[in-house]
């Protein structure tokens, strides 16, 4: 029976040497008088001066030691394990082989913690030891052809026993038995090193190797060496030769310390842990080998030892290619035919070949020792190469997309008959006339004019666009000039206008002022079923809702529709909801988008919006996120900025009222404080101290914590500042104090006072009633509008045109849309949004086309809450969204952990 050496190593360790050696000797002596086992306590007495018992517990199952024990005063005294327990362990190992075999050697008993393990220089091996003690007792040596050796001990006298020797344990045998072996230690080091080389024209192959250090002596003629000129990675100086043994042909003969060559004898490696984690070699080709070179061989520099072929050292990767020009050679209908060349030293390098050599491909081999970088816009794109692989077939939305990436438009060259062309389906030009407008009621104001023709320009090269104006500049107008124009081009006609169910009746209402021709049929309610008939006909414009649209789309998306207007187009600004996905089913030739709110939170909303009006401009998800997003967050380079900016310029018209209205009214903002009344200062104190403190201190602990809880705690404070009526049932107003209710009322008396109207916003339902039922009291005339509200426009009706009806009362997500507030000449934000977006938006309700009167708007603000800090927050955090379209994000989803505790202290 061949020694399980892990089992005595294990013990091994642990002991001192001279303990091993009195243990060794004592079960030489045959000092071990007794051993029984007794179900699963193995007991043994040893035969010296102490006359020792040792216990040895094992669990039921035989598979570990729980514990063992020895009655000799070094074990009871300090726990190590002793000679009498190494000369029980080691009978075990030798005579009761079957009961060692049983053993987890991974979960083998240790001494208490006071007793730490031996260090040694190399591996403990306590064959190492039991054979140097008992060298004169070796019967036989049996060298095997692996290179491991069997060693018979006549271990006591009369009992012989076998040690199978590993790679190692031989070698180190070997070095210092002082016997006859065919095989000896020599005195080579190999060096655990890693070989790369070319492998054919667009592969590398890289493979583990043993380096040889010194000359190489006998070893030339006793095993195959391999031979490479290389530079180490790194070093750029001269190259060098390196004799080399290949790792996967010799790795059965390799040790952790020690290779063996057979007829040769035992080379020692040195230790690289590293190297022996890698893989044994791989074959990289095409863009793996391409990044492996450009990224300096950066997965295996993690081994000592890097060796580049001298073939392979001077391959470089070109990742900045210099385009020299886009040469247009033909039209064909609506299409291109592209040139695209790029510098390469001395070379020119045409893109559309190698493209068309390596579909998706990311680098491509230009010479023997040039790698090209494909720009990323032309490796991600689904570019279309025609059949003799010579020029890049382009729509007019490639050209832009060419445009944008290459930032130079002059680089188009070709002749002037195409290159206008090109030009007059690229570039908006406002000289373009579009029909009249003469058999509609249209009359556009000299910018609307101008957006009108930009919608028209679109439609006739087949392009879809962004209409982002300012809240009141008249969107629906300018939508309704391009309708008109396209019902004056083409008598059959079909439109969809999908907005909020709350404008649905605004939007019907404009277009039978002003445009009844186009023959408007709102498509919603219970009802709507009866009307489907209407569908078919080729002279009809169909008004519905972003709801009925996700209901119905399976009935709608079979028609085709001339042009599909989604208006506050916010609401598909998430790819991944149902409305989202049921608007893009719908067939049609144009898609307008109007929001004057493109995107709240994330630029990915924005992209969204784009991925509806052209799909795939903007590339996949993860190439925006790379490319656009990522280097917009990390990086402060201006370049990044212009790149999405002209992507979505030509598709993206944006206007503020400052710039197309300079005779629209002022619009004087005014931020009015106020202090909490005693009662309501002690309930906001109160719910401080008890619920926002322990939530501040314990997202101080953890970063991780739902900021759900944290928006339910601010809400509350948001409540009491606002009234603490809010907290408590019913609409007595003078049971309780509010330092802002009081400064309202004050706002309401001066507003009412000077005959002005007053449009009042509040995000609380409960709030609405509060004022109401003030305003009652006081009887001065108020119309309120929340979601609940029927006959919405008899309400905005009431007052716009009754004189007498002086205060509009609305919530602000109800109110703050779709509707014309011109009468009012105050607005009044009783509380703020944590998007400053939708104030804006609800203030443009009175401050739009059609005002005669200066705008004053206050929002009010309670000193020494947390009411201060969200206003600092929504001024902060408006840089990103004036680099593109809006000026304002949705705070509270985007705020840091420490904002979030500086708002609940």
């Amino acid at each position: 029976m061949f020694a399980r050496t892990e089992f005595i190593d294990h013990f091994y360790q642990f002991s001192t040497e001279s303990d091993w050696q009195a243990g060794v000797e004592l079960y030489q002596a045959g000092s071990l008088i007794d051993l029984s086992m007794v179900e699963s306590l193995v007991i043994s007495r040893v035969d010296d001066i102490e006359q020792a018992e040792v216990r040895i517990k094992m669990h039921a199952n035989r598979r570990f030691i729980q514990w063992l024990e020895c009655t000799c005063a070094k074990n009871r005294t300090r726990g190590s394990f002793c000679q009498h327990i190494v000369a029980t362990v080691f009978h075990l190992d030798r005579e009761n082989p079957k009961l060692v075999q049983q053993l987890d050697l991974k979960m083998l008993v240790r001494p208490p913690s006071q007793n730490r393990r031996r260090v040694f220089a190399e591996p403990p091996t306590a064959t190492k030891s039991v054979l140097a003690h008992l060298r004169g007792s070796i019967s036989q040596l049996k060298p095997q052809d692996d290179g491991r050796i069997l060693v018979n001990v006549e271990i006591k006298r009369g009992v012989t026993t076998s040690y199978d020797l590993t790679i190692d344990q031989a070698a180190e045998f070997v070095a210092t038995a002082q016997v006859d072996l065919p095989y000896q230690v020599m005195e080579h080091t190999l060096q655990p090193s890693v070989y790369v080389k070319k492998d054919g024209r667009e592969a590398v192959l890289w493979r583990k190797v043993l380096v040889i250090s010194g000359g190489l002596g006998e070893l030339r003629s006793a095993v195959p060496i391999s031979k490479a000129v290389v530079y180490r990675h790194g070093d750029n100086e001269e190259p060098q030769e390196i004799y080399f043994i290949d790792y996967e042909k010799y790795h059965k003969f390799l040790g952790d310390r020690y290779l063996f060559l057979s007829g040769y004898g035992y080379l020692a490696v040195a230790k690289d842990e590293r190297w022996r984690t890698l893989a044994d070699g791989k074959r990289c080709s095409g863009d793996q080998a391409a990044m492996l070179i450009a990224s300096g061989f950066e997965e295996l520099t993690s081994c000592q030892n890097l060796f580049i072929d001298h073939t392979l050292h001077s391959d470089v990767v070109v990742d900045d290619l210099k385009l020299t020009e886009v040469e247009v050679k033909e039209a064909d209908g609506n299409k291109f035919r592209l040139s695209l060349n790029y510098r390469l030293g001395d070379k020119t390098v045409s893109l559309v070949k190698l493209l068309g050599r390596g579909k998706k491909r990311k680098y491509l081999k230009a010479d023997n020792n040039s790698w090209l970088k494909i720009p990323e816009l032309m490796s991600d794109g689904d570019w279309q190469v025609d059949g003799d692989g010579e020029y890049l077939i382009a729509s007019p939305l490639d050209v832009h997309r060419l445009k944008a990436a290459l930032g130079d438009y002059d680089t188009f060259v070709g002749s002037k008959e195409l290159l206008a062309k090109l030009t007059s389906k690229t570039e908006f030009n406002e000289m373009i006339e579009p029909p009249p407008l003469d058999h509609s009621n249209l009359d556009l104001r000299a910018y609307q004019h101008f957006g009108f023709k930009w919608l028209w320009w679109l439609y006739q090269n087949n392009l879809h666009g962004l209409l982002a104006d300012e809240m009141g500049l008249g969107k629906t107008h300018q939508t309704m000039a391009l309708l008109s124009a396209i019902q004056r081009q083409n008598t059959n006609f079909r439109f969809m206008v999908v907005c909020p169910t709350t404008v649905l009746t605004h939007w019907a209402d404009k277009v039978e002022e002003f445009a009844p021709q186009l023959n408007p049929t709102i498509y919603h309610g219970q009802g709507r079923t009866s009307r489907l008939h209407k569908l078919n006909s080729k002279q009809i414009m169909t008004i519905t809702s972003y709801g009925v649209l996700q209901r119905d789309i399976n009935e709608l998306q079979k028609h085709f529709w001339d042009v599909v207007v989604l208006d506050e187009a916010h609401y598909v600004k998430n790819s991944s909801t149902y409305t989202y996905r049921a608007a893009c089913k719908l067939s049609n030739k144009m898609r307008i988008c109007l929001s004057g709110t493109p995107f709240e939170n994330d630029l990915r909303e924005l992209k969204s919006i784009f991925d509806f009006l052209l799909p795939g401009y903007l590339g996949s998800d993860r190439f925006f996120r790379k490319h656009i997003l990522r280097p917009l967050k990390t990086s402060n380079n201006l370049g990044d900025d212009l790149i999405l900016k002209r992507l979505i310029h030509p598709f993206k018209l944006r206007r503020t009222k400052e710039v197309v209205l300079p005779d629209l009214p002022d619009k004087i903002i005014d931020i009015r404080t106020c202090t909490l009344a005693p009662d309501q200062r002690r309930l906001y104190q109160s719910i401080v101290d008890v619920r926002a403190r322990p939530l501040s201190q314990q997202l101080v602990r953890d970063a991780g914590m739902p900021t759900v809880h944290i928006f339910a705690v601010l809400n509350l404070l948001k409540q009491v500042c606002n009234h603490p009526l809010l907290l408590f049932d019913g609409l007595d107003i003078d049971q309780h104090e509010s330092g802002k209710f009081e400064l309202l009322k004050e706002l309401i008396f001066e507003g009412v006072a000077s005959e002005q109207k007053i449009v009042i916003y509040t995000q609380y339902l409960k709030m609405v009633d509060i004022i109401a039922t003030y305003l009652s009291k006081q009887r001065i005339k108020y119309v309120t509008l929340t979601g609940a509200s029927q006959k919405r426009g008899k309400l905005i009706a009431q007052f716009q045109n009754d004189k007498t009806t002086k205060v509009f009362v609305a919530t602000l997500l109800t109110g703050g849309i779709g509707i014309d507030l011109t009468a009012a000449s105050i607005v009044i934000h009783y509380d703020r949004w944590w998007n400053a977006s939708k104030e804006n938006q609800a203030t443009d309700r009175v401050h739009r086309i059609g005002q005669n009167k200066n705008v004053q708007v206050f929002k009010l603000l309670t000193k020494d809450t947390f009411e201060e800090k969200i206003d600092l927050l929504i001024r902060k955090k408006q840089d990103l969204f004036e680099k593109y379209l809006e000026k304002d994000e949705e705070i509270f989803k985007n705020l840091t952990r420490q904002e979030l505790i500086e708002l609940l202290q």
